[in-house]
């Protein structure tokens, strides 16, 4: 009987979680924004510490953790200024609960975080081109800090994942599937390059799947904890 109490519970949770990436791509994607991002945008920026798939799924987990936070503490009407310094304020907040988190997953690394200009390849954030750089950021470095990262854009609050390769794979999970369209771009010296409209299902199906993964894992552990 209580077997079958602990498998139904979990099936309930596991169709909760199939329920949250088929809806709610957790802060994966976003509307394309319609004016040109200000100069003064602030970044969020995580490190993964290695790219096994292990520690990128932990990168997902923290970044999720973080973007949750930052999206009760940061309201929207708040100006550039008023951003800042509320990051700043809660610099010692997010490392506590990124060292929470890893504790719970059993990672045995540590964290940084820091506020301040951190320096940039060129970027693509959806039809725009940052030109390489340094911008204001939050910067999240996991463990040694050795693996890919992830980056979005927290002011103004258009976050979702970048599309480039040193982020997320632009292939993803269906590297041989071709692109819905191919067009191209002006970057801000004049100059015209090409890029792909792909569907984010396919390229990010296997991420989403992954983040899937670790959540039922951490969920596990808990029930083999407390039962």
């Amino acid at each position: 009987m209580r077997r079958g109490v602990i498998f139904t519970f979990v099936g309930v949770c596991l169709f909760g979680l199939l329920h949250q990436f088929s809806f709610r791509p957790l802060f994966a994607l976003a509307s394309l924004p319609s004016s040109p991002l200000p100069a003064n945008a602030i970044r969020i920026r995580i490190i993964a510490n290695s790219n096994t798939p292990h520690d990128q799924r932990v990168k997902l987990a923290i970044r999720d953790r973080v973007l949750t936070f930052l999206s009760q503490h940061l309201p929207k009407h708040l100006t550039y200024s008023q951003t800042a310094l509320e990051i700043q304020r809660d610099i010692s907040k997010i490392n506590s609960l990124i060292h929470d988190d890893l504790n719970h997953m059993g990672i045995t690394y540590n964290s940084t975080t820091t506020f301040g200009m951190t320096w940039f390849p060129r970027k693509f954030y959806g039809n725009h081109v940052f030109p390489a750089g340094n911008y204001e950021a939050l910067r999240i470095v996991l463990g040694k800090g050795q693996g890919h990262n992830w980056w979005c854009v927290i002011f103004p609050q258009l976050c979702y994942v970048a599309m480039n390769a040193r982020a997320i794979p632009r292939t993803g999970a269906f590297p041989q599937t071709p692109p819905l369209a191919v067009t191209s771009i002006t970057e801000p010296n004049g100059k015209r390059i090409p890029v792909q409209l792909r569907l984010a299902i396919v390229d990010y199906g296997q991420q989403w799947l992954s983040i899937a993964e670790l959540q039922t894992h951490l969920l596990w552990v808990h029930l083999q904890r407390t039962l």
